[in-house]
């Protein structure tokens, strides 16, 4: 296991990989930045500007929470229009702004501290209520307008974990003073350009009425973002990103407006759009939506046409010539779409099963792409026969630019129905769920030439069902029913080793039952939970004794060469947009990181106080802050977004952090999900193809592993604690776990993280269902499973000992409460919580040191 080399970390100076990592950001901000309004405006020659917006000096470029990430610097947007040859005339508004600014974090700080006293609530999480808040600019007057060739206005959000967005004006809704800053601006001068500095999306119907001739959504793109906006607006690099979430008219033309978050605020809630949601809506329900799923104009036009299709079993594969026939260079985004037939089920208009994007092209050059796709991953699932069939019927493939302008360019003919996969239906919902279902589609006339393909039984793969868990038979042979522990002089007889170490395992002096089998309980229940590490001043356990700024450990119990089992802990960190660590720390005379204020510490000194001790010397430990995760999936370039997690991987091995708690999968149910920024989109395959490529390029460094969360349903965050996803069953294997279920297949993650919310009834860290059924005996995860952070604190209602018995590894990030609860569910008559089964914990350590050994491979 590699660990990190302190005396490498007292420079200051940037690394060759924070070096790649920030131009490959900056790349992905370009890519990842959608042009979604322009009348010729754009691109621009550098000129004189007026400047204004809340992002012209103070960019969002993340969210708050596990999201975050912190960086060497930020370039705003004024900084890369200079560089870039722009010449700023508002300057004076811009300062005045900022003395309004810096008051406002002064006097934000100290209600933070107060209420934080008040209400005895951590100043992390008091912090999590407060920094959503969006503090108004001045109004911009007459005098405030000087003459310039062209107004930019920079529109900022922040979004984060612990709160939804709400349809507020200020929120989802632009505010009353956005909406005058840019009326005013539009009446003043001759060209208006509105950039978006956003996490998902924005409410258009008051800009537009304006009617800006260029909008831009530059979202939240990293530590060099100022740059890559100059980048776009120049030319230089055109942006070529395309929505992976559809925006639509109007809020409460989204399905699932009326039952989601602030809207609803119910404790039970019912997934009543079933699959049917995004695009899957919006097409099969016939209802216009303002941007469409995958739109995202260029500066140049693409012609594209599918030149072969061919097939191998069920492998779909075609190609497609795509051609610059514009006066502007640029990159397209092909993309692929399968109508299925309806049969006994109903099915969407159609869903996303392939995508490519092209190289930069110059004008009049051309490229050929490979689209290719397995028929048996698109297959519906069918709840009366607990299966995943393929009806029989043409399956019609759709080429396009931008999913409502999809046209027929080939068939796919099964002459029967094939089932590729038997399970079980695991899932029960606590209410009555009436889901919607559109109207059956009409008879479609297809053109007689299009190529067809005819798969037949031996084409079509087929998965036998897999043997579901029940009760585990403990390391030692005995039933776990039996619920017995047995004494040492019991092992004994049976002739168990009590000194096997993992070093025995690793050189195969003894097999890892055997190591399992040896142990002691109060060892197995030290394995089975987090590291405990009570923060000296503020008595919280959510930080790493040995890399500051992770949010957790898996047990030092064992470590130490003094200790005879040998078992090194793991770290764990933070950050959907990177690597989330505190950028300098010092050590004590005892080598021990000296801790700060939390509130310094989660906003890396952004409140201008200095907690650090004269005279020793500081730590650097600066990361590369990517685009937010939906900037990423915008670039639909998995190319680059490996490449961007091979950077988080260096950056790991550099900092001694062995599990990165990214990528973030869960879909974007509703536009105004609070973490939908660390999400990829509201499309299963394009969230799992760019997450999967993510997850490849950090695990190319051995030893080294992500995190796949929030399984499952994880899609809100009012009473994100406390509520339950009502989803059916076939909802949830459609929509919410195929994303999962994906990445386990393509890149064999290191870790799966379950959600805090309930799922169907319990929580999602006591689910068996979940942890066992699906993930284990379903998909074969060999990986570790960990619950999401303090879901066993007596506030958020998750039962410790039913974690393990539900088939979880880990309780993260562990507490002393915990340790008692285990101990106590593993005495026959616990009065506190049903009795924990001995094979049930010895399973769960048994995944803990998989994990352990699987970080220390070379």
């Amino acid at each position: 296991m590699k660990k990190r080399n302190l005396q490498e970390l007292l420079s200051p100076n940037m690394t060759e990989t924070e070096r790649k990592g920030i131009a490959l950001a900056r790349q992905a901000s370009c890519e990842g930045s959608v042009l979604l309004e322009n009348n010729g405006t754009l691109p621009i020659k550098p000129c004189r500007v007026a400047l204004f917006g809340f992002g012209a000096r103070h960019l969002i470029n993340t969210g708050v929470g596990s999201g975050d990430v912190s960086a060497r610097y930020e370039i705003q947007v004024e900084d890369g229009l200079k560089q870039a040859g722009f010449e700023i005339a508002t300057t004076a508004w811009l300062d005045t702004f900022d003395q309004i600014y810096a008051k406002h974090r002064k006097d934000l700080r100290e209600e933070l501290l107060k209420k934080s006293e008040e209400t005895g609530i951590d100043c992390i999480h008091v912090w999590y209520q407060y920094s959503h808040e969006h503090i108004a600019c001045q109004p911009i007057l007459e005098t405030d307008m000087p003459p310039a060739e062209a107004a930019i206005y920079v529109l900022s959000r922040k979004e984060g974990e612990g709160r939804d967005n709400a349809w507020q004006k200020g929120c989802y809704l632009p505010a009353d003073w956005e909406v005058e800053h840019i009326r005013v601006l539009r009446e003043r001068y001759e060209r208006l350009i509105v950039l978006l500095n956003i996490g998902t999306v924005l409410d258009m119907q008051e800009i537009r009425k304006i009617g800006p001739d260029a909008v831009l959504a530059i979202y939240q793109g990293g530590a060099e973002l100022g740059y890559a906006v100059a980048d776009m607006l120049t030319g230089a690099v055109p942006p070529s990103g395309k929505l992976t979430t559809t925006w639509a008219e109007d809020y409460w033309d989204y399905s699932n407006s009326k039952v989601f978050g602030p809207q609803y605020p119910e404790l039970m809630v019912p997934y009543s759009e079933g699959i049917y949601f995004g695009y899957r809506y919006f097409d099969s329900f016939k209802v216009k939506p303002l941007y469409a799923f995958g739109y995202g104009l260029t500066y140049t036009q693409f012609e594209f046409n599918c030149k072969a299709i061919s097939h191998e079993k069920d492998t779909i594969r075609m190609d497609v010539s795509v051609q610059n026939a514009g006066s502007f260079k640029g990159k397209q985004t092909v993309q692929l779409y399968l109508s299925a037939p309806w049969g006994k089920l109903d099915k969407p208009a159609q869903v996303l099963c392939a995508y490519a994007k092209t190289d930069m092209l110059l004008p009049g050059e051309s490229q050929e792409l490979s689209l290719s796709f397995r028929l048996a991953d698109f297959a519906s699932y069918d709840t009366e026969e607990a299966c995943y069939l393929l009806e029989k019927g043409a399956y019609v493939l759709r080429l396009a630019d931008v999913s409502d302008s999809s046209r027929p360019c080939g068939v796919i003919e099964l002459a029967e129905n094939f089932i590729t996969r038997k399970v079980k239906n695991v899932f029960s919902v606590p209410i009555e769920l009436d889901e919607i279902r559109p109207e059956r589609p009409g008879e479609t006339t297809l053109p007689e030439d299009l190529p067809r393909i005819s798969l037949n039984r031996d084409d079509i793969p087929w998965t036998e069902e897999p043997v579901y868990s029940e009760a585990p038979v403990n390391y030692l042979g005995r039933l776990t029913e039996e619920d017995v522990l047995l004494s040492a002089g019991e092992k004994r007889r049976m002739n168990v080793r009590e000194d096997i170490t993992l070093p025995d395992v690793i050189t195969g002096k003894a097999t890892l039952e055997e190591l399992i089998a040896s142990m002691t309980v109060e060892e197995l229940i030290h394995l089975v939970t987090g590291q405990i590490y009570v923060h000296p001043v503020y008595k919280m356990n959510c930080y790493s004794q040995h890399v500051l700024g992770c949010c957790g450990e898996t047990t030092n119990y064992f470590a130490g060469e003094e200790h005879p089992r040998k078992i090194p802990f793991l770290t764990t960190g933070d950050g959907g947009s990177g690597l989330h660590l505190i950028e300098k720390f010092q050590l004590d005379e005892k080598g021990e990181i000296i801790y700060l204020d939390p509130v310094l510490v989660f906003e890396h000194g952004a409140f201008g106080i200095d907690g650090y001790v004269d005279g020793l010397p500081y730590y650097y430990q600066y990361t590369t802050a990517l685009p937010v995760p939906t900037q990423l999936a915008n670039t639909w370039n998995t190319e680059l977004t490996e490449k961007l997690g091979d950077v988080v991987g260096a950056e790991m091995e550099r900092y001694g952090v062995d599990i990165w708690l990214a990528p973030g999968v869960n879909l974007h149910r509703n536009p105004l999900g609070g973490r939908n920024f660390e999400y990829y989109s509201e499309d299963p395959f394009l969230t799992a193809s760019i997450a999967s490529s993510i997850a490849r390029g950090t695990q190319k460094h051995p030893g080294k592993g992500v995190c796949v969360k929030h399984m499952a349903a994880n899609n809100q965050e009012t009473n994100r604690t406390s509520h339950t996803a009502c989803v059916s069953e076939r909802t949830m294997r459609e929509m919410y776990l195929r994303p999962f279920e994906w990445v386990v297949r393509d890149a064999r993650p290191f870790s799966i993280m379950t959600s805090l919310n309930c799922v169907n009834g319990p929580h999602g860290t006591n689910s068996h269902e979940l942890a066992t059924s699906i993930l284990q005996d379903e998909w074969g995860f060999d990986g570790l499973i960990m619950t999401d952070w303090n879901t066993t604190r007596k506030d958020r209602g998750a039962s410790t000992s039913a974690c393990i018995r539900a088939g979880m590894h880990i309780i993260m990030p562990g507490s002393e409460n915990d340790l008692r609860l285990l101990r106590e569910g593993l005495e026959k008559d616990s009065p506190l919580e049903k009795a924990v089964p001995l094979g049930d914990l010895q399973k769960s350590a048994m995944g803990v040191l998989r994990a352990v050994i699987r970080s220390m491979e070379d």
